[in-house]
């Protein structure tokens, strides 16, 4: 796996070899402001913000250190992020290239881009298009000098979205097909390059259980038929957070203990990367021990969701981007 530093402990978590990638261009995901404007749609606001963010980094270097990044695979897989330096590198190498995109992102007539949403059906295959063309205006001039400069080849002239069309690189999208548009299924006008392969999760074994977990859950054994409650008879709700920081984490957690304390439950509040088990925080610290007291929240990383989840009365998840 290649991600910049401040990824690189999800890549230890699930015991893989890591390299790095220079840069840290979508770090301003951290920034309270910039979660707002994606909270509100603010698209285009965004894109200028984040835009002037990546100005502190040398665009040159972080495309070079994908050809260290990437030496010797045979195989490329790439998220959306650093799609077009991954297939620039991809074709200098030979290697084979393969897109993996956490939503359906590939154009359709059946529903706009979801950063986009639109009062024509007509105009939805045009939503992906304009927003692709978009993207590519902002890196079309680093990318060429880094193609001719470093790699040799002939700059690209209309984006990697019409490389896929034109050499029909496996296009995986990692979600069901229940989020595909309000049909819930696949869309009819999906290229044949283009895969709906369902949800990706971590391979059965990857998590060890805390024995925090399995206390607070009642020392639940394999039996799933019994009724998903703890040890002292309160149901068991899942609060699951995921990949977006929370823009309060204190709040966060002291919503949580005054939920379970209304609807008489306890739950797991699983934290993903919300920010909610910063060792740095002092303050959402002493909230999350509080909130604690009596059995009633316990907040953890990660967990094996194929052993919580039928385990819990309830699931709560905050339907973030990748959802």
């Amino acid at each position: 796996m290649a991600t910049e530093d401040r990824l690189r402990p999800l890549v230890d978590e699930m015991g893989l070899p890591w390299r790095r990638i220079e840069g840290d261009e979508t770090g301003i995901i951290e920034q309270p402001h910039v979660q707002k404007m994606l909270a509100d749609g603010q698209l285009f606001k965004m894109m200028k913000v984040v835009a002037a963010w990546k100005k502190q980094f040398d665009e040159l270097a972080i495309s070079r250190s994908f050809i260290t990044a990437l030496e010797g695979a045979d195989i490329v897989v790439t998220g959306g992020l650093c799609l077009t330096r991954a297939l620039c590198v991809a074709e200098k190498m030979g290697a084979g290239f393969v897109c993996l995109a956490p939503g359906p992102t590939v154009p359709t007539s059946e529903f706009p881009i979801w950063a986009l949403p639109v009062p024509c059906a007509c105009l939805n295959r045009w939503t992906y298009n304009f927003l692709f063309k978009l993207l590519w205006g902002q890196e079309k001039k680093h990318i060429n000098e880094f193609r001719t400069r470093d790699l040799q080849l002939a700059p690209m002239r209309s984006g990697p979205l019409s490389i896929f069309e034109q050499y029909h690189f496996p296009m995986i999208v990692a979600a069901s097909e229940l989020t595909c548009g309000p049909k819930m299924v696949v869309p009819s006008d999906y290229p044949s390059y283009a895969v709906v392969g369902g949800f990706i999760f971590p391979p059965e074994g990857t998590f060890n259980l805390e024995p925090q977990l399995a206390e607070f859950m009642g020392g639940s054994t394999d039996d799933l038929s019994a009724a998903p409650t703890s040890s002292d008879g309160r149901p068991v709700v899942y609060l699951g957070w995921g990949s977006m920081p929370a823009p309060d984490p204190v709040r966060m957690v002291r919503l949580a203990r005054e939920l379970c304390e209304a609807a008489n439950c306890r739950a797991v509040l699983v934290a993903g990367w919300s920010g909610l088990l910063d060792p740095l925080n002092t303050d959402c610290a002493a909230a999350v021990a509080q909130a604690a007291e009596g059995g009633t929240v316990l907040v953890v990383k990660s967990t094996p969701h194929d052993w919580l989840l039928p385990r819990c009365a309830a699931l709560v998840h905050h339907c973030g981007i990748g959802t």
